[in-house]
Formats: structure tokens, sequence, C-alpha cells
């Protein structure tokens, strides 16, 4: 476990997570690791560009600095965000790490294909994400 002076540093974490489960597991692990200003989450790949591009009820969402993109989602799969979002001059900066739970090397292949940052695997790891964004914000 990581000391308060040795958490990783990020602004700003969107967590996109269709699994209530999984989500409240992984916003343990991030607010563990990371020293963070802000940690929202949202269920879907929808919500994640409703968010991102400040529609509706997100009129007021401050951007983050990380998205944590589930791969496997209804409606809007991670794959199809992540297009969106480096296609988008004012999104395609933000840097996006995609976590999935399965081992699939094209999975990784396409992720990295379509100009993720990084892959994770899910069950989120505390010393791996910390690890991950240190590298992220270097």
């Amino acid at each position: 476990m990581n000391s308060d002076n040795e958490k990783a540093r990020a602004k700003g974490v969107l967590l996109v997570e269709d699994s209530a489960t999984q989500a409240i597991m992984s916003e343990a692990v991030i607010e563990e690791v990371a020293s963070i200003e802000l940690l929202e989450t949202v269920e879907d790949g929808l919500q994640a560009m409703a968010y991102l591009k400040k529609e509706g009820k997100f009129a007021g969402a401050i951007r983050p600095d990380v998205v944590l993109l589930d791969v496997h989602m209804p409606n809007k799969s991670g794959f199809e965000v992540l297009r969106e979002i480096r296609q988008d001059e004012e999104l395609r900066s933000i840097q996006v790490v995609m976590t999935s739970s399965t081992e699939s090397a094209e999975e990784l292949e396409t992720a990295e294909q379509q100009g993720a940052d990084a892959c994770i695997r899910k069950p989120l790891d505390a010393d791996e994400l910390a690890t991950l964004l240190e590298a992220l914000n270097s």
C-alpha cells in the first residue's frame, strides 16, 4: 500500500464501468493509490461521452486527466468511446487506460492501435495502477 506522500498524481479520473461491484472496488483502489481532486464514475459509453462533452446532466463536468475505460459495456463499447475521444480535437489529449477482465492479446493490440495510452486487467491491482498513473504523469 502507498502512503499519502507516495500516491500517484492525477488531478481528475473518470471511471467508466458498467458493473456496480467492479466500480466500487475500482474506486477504492484508485483512492488508495492516487492523489486526486476528482473521481467521477459513469456506467456506460454513452454517459462517458456525455460527461466528456459536458452534455445534459453533465453540463458542469470537470474534464478529467485520465479516463479508466472498461472495454466491454452496453450501449457503446470502450473501443467506440476510445475512437470518439481520439477523433475529437478537444478530447484527444486525455489519457485513456482501457480496463478488461480478459487476457485477450487481440483486445490489447486493438486498444493500442486505436490510441489507448495503456491497458490494465480487472480487478485493478493497486501497485500496478500506481505505477501506471506515475508513468502517465511523468
